[in-house]
């Protein structure tokens, strides 16, 4: 049996154990490990009384779960919570990222906790595995394992189960033309941006793809391209060469573009427009494209574009002379802390039909239209549940409410969230995605408003009809900013399964905002994608209400690294004033007195009061 150290298993030490694994292996040793081999510890023990005995066959992307049981045959009890918590975490490489692991996950090497609350000698669970299947068609043996929390891995408890993924068959057949190239390990990439699927084109039509990938590594990048690798065909079984796709920007017949202007250093997001041509036949296919830095793909970077030809090229002689334009990816989604649930339980109006969805992406019933639901979490049997007329559901994972179409938004009729200055406006009622989630960190369950980031910039209050406009479009641009930052890094609520809370990073009320205050709602429609860069890279764009004549040094106020967009300049409309905010970035009243007084335009704010900096339009 091996025992894990007294300490928790961070990520950190997890990386760090896989990470010297694959150093040392590298010269042909023996990998040191920080688990400490000792004899089995009977107190932690299982039999698998029930898994998969075939593989599982799904498409790509397809979700679905995996059911096994496990019985105590251990001394010990098994508990959810406490310090020797039982989980479930990836083997073989233990900590391993796995490739199915889905948002419900706790991690992508840590799949669930122990379902129930205790398990008793003798007794038996089941362990509801959500997963969802790889876009890379093969076969996949993923493999998992009990651990009782800084005590011991659970012996007997080794899963392995096979998953065949297969592109669905309709009227077409795809299969590989070029095998794939091993993956360089000293870079890694995450991709953030990526054009939508390429869809009703004519054959030999050109077209301009965007993708972003954010360097993820250890290591600055130099040299970058993007190459044709793989190409998945249709309708016959003859293959389609590279050159199919290959378009006169390229370097040469394979390799679709080379970026050489600076060098990517980890943390930073490397943008990249890239051009080919569709096939000249129709039919459907997929291209497949590889980041490389220095000529080696790189971990991560591995391009999939989904291309739709609806027609023959022309019967002409040389190029089709189709305008190409750069195809922005598709608008993010953003996940709002909206509020805590007392006693666990809260009170929704579908103001519109919604799906009832667990944590695993099931479908469990529809709430109808104008119906009031209760959902409500337990912790002491870790269980869910809705509750309206002619509904009765429980769930082992978090429950949503989907809307079946868009612009649908639900109430909260309990909640009292008010103004003063006009006693009928009420702040309780909100767009798109309802979630009731439970967080084993703070131990408390959470009001999670999941919806377009456009509508919940829409939804924030962080000013007022009267002032001018061109503030509100610079204001607004800030907003969006600071919250795609807050997604991008992931970090700041990850305990709390959200991206930003609705009161300490910004204010948001929701739909009713966004439906009183129009003139705010046409500044937000107005700059719709838009975003501030420096040196092409989405930067943090803090705000407050007014400094004392100038603005503040990101290091003044917060220490740290430096933030070149982030220094002193001078705020003269807010001299002899008493500053209300820490004074970081855009100062409100003077941005405002700009706009009134001088004509400064959005763009000419945002470049003011964040130095070096650019707004550009980033998605949809």
């Amino acid at each position: 049996m091996e025992f894990k150290p007294a300490f928790a298993p961070s990520s950190f030490f997890r990386k760090l154990t896989q990470v010297l694994m694959m150093a040392v292996a590298g010269f042909g040793i023996l990998a040191p490990r920080y688990d400490v081999q000792a004899a089995a510890t009977p107190a932690y023990q299982a039999k698998i009384t029930a898994s998969p005995s075939a593989p599982i066959k799904l498409a790509p992307g397809e979700k679905t779960t995996v059911a096994v049981t496990y019985q105590n045959t251990g001394t010990t009890a098994w508990s959810k919570d406490g310090k020797t918590y039982v989980s479930m975490y990836t083997y073989e490489p233990k900590y391993r990222d796995s490739i199915f692991a889905t948002p419900a996950w706790i991690s992508p090497d840590q799949v669930m906790r122990l379902p129930s609350a205790t398990v008793k000698k003798s007794a038996s669970v089941t362990f509801k595995i959500p997963v969802i299947a790889p876009t890379k068609p093969g076969t996949y043996t993923e493999v998992f394992q009990l651990a009782a929390e800084d005590t011991a891995w659970i012996k007997n408890s080794l899963t392995k189960i096979t998953f065949i993924v297969e592109k669905p068959v309709a009227t077409t057949t795809l299969r590989s033309v070029v095998t794939s190239t091993p993956v360089a390990l000293s870079h890694a990439a995450r991709r953030l941006i990526q054009s939508a699927p390429i869809e009703g084109v004519v054959g030999g039509q050109e077209v301009v793809f965007r993708v972003g990938f954010k360097n993820v590594g250890k290591t600055t990048w130099q040299t970058r391209a993007v190459q044709s690798v793989v190409t998945h065909l249709a309708e016959d079984s003859t293959s389609t060469p590279v050159s199919a796709f290959a378009h006169s920007s390229w370097v040469d017949g394979t390799r679709a573009r080379v970026s050489v202007e600076g060098e990517i250093a980890p943390g930073q997001l490397d943008l990249i427009d890239f051009t080919f041509r569709a096939p000249a036949r129709a039919g459907h296919y997929t291209a497949q494209f590889q980041y490389t830095v220095g000529d080696v793909p790189v971990e991560g970077g591995l391009i999939e574009i989904l291309v739709t030809v609806t027609t023959d090229a022309p019967l002409v002689s040389g190029a089709v002379g189709f305008d190409g334009q750069v195809q922005l990816p598709s608008e993010p989604r953003i996940r709002v802390g909206v509020a805590k649930v007392e006693n666990g339980s809260i009170r929704v109006r579908s103001i519109s039909d919604y799906n009832i969805v667990d944590g695993t992406g099931a479908v469990l019933g529809v709430l109808p239209a104008n119906t009031i639901a209760t959902l409500s979490y337990t912790s002491s049997t870790d269980v869910y549940a809705i509750t309206a007329p002619n509904v009765s559901l429980t769930s082992q994972t978090h429950l949503r409410l989907e809307p079946t179409a868009p612009g649908s938004y639900f109430e909260l009729p309990d909640r009292k969230d008010g103004v003063t200055w006009n006693k009928t406006l009420n702040y309780n009622t909100y767009r798109d995605t309802f979630e009731l989630r439970y967080s084993v960190a703070n131990k408390m369950t959470w009001f999670i408003n999941e919806l377009p980031i456009e509508q919940y910039v829409a939804g924030v209050a962080e000013t007022s009809e009267e002032v001018p406009v061109e503030f509100q479009k610079a204001l607004m641009i800030a907003v969006r900013t600071y919250a795609y930052t807050a997604m991008d890094a992931g970090t700041k609520h990850k305990d709390r399964n959200y991206d930003v809370d609705a009161t300490y990073d910004q204010v948001y009320k929701g739909y009713a905002r966004e439906q009183y205050f129009k003139k705010v709602t046409a500044a937000v429609n107005a700059t719709r994608g838009q975003l501030v860069t420096y040196a092409d890279q989405v930067v943090v764009t803090p705000y407050y209400s007014r400094s004392d004549g100038r603005t503040r040094d990101w290091t003044e106020v917060w220490g740290g690294k430096a933030k070149p967009w982030l220094v002193s300049v001078t705020a003269q409309y807010d001299k002899g004033k008493t500053m209300w905010g820490h004074g970081v970035g855009m100062s409100a009243t003077d941005a405002m007195a700009r706009a009134k007084n001088e004509g400064f335009t959005y763009q000419q704010l945002l470049q003011y009061y964040y130095t070096g900096t650019t707004v550009q339009t980033r998605y949809q």
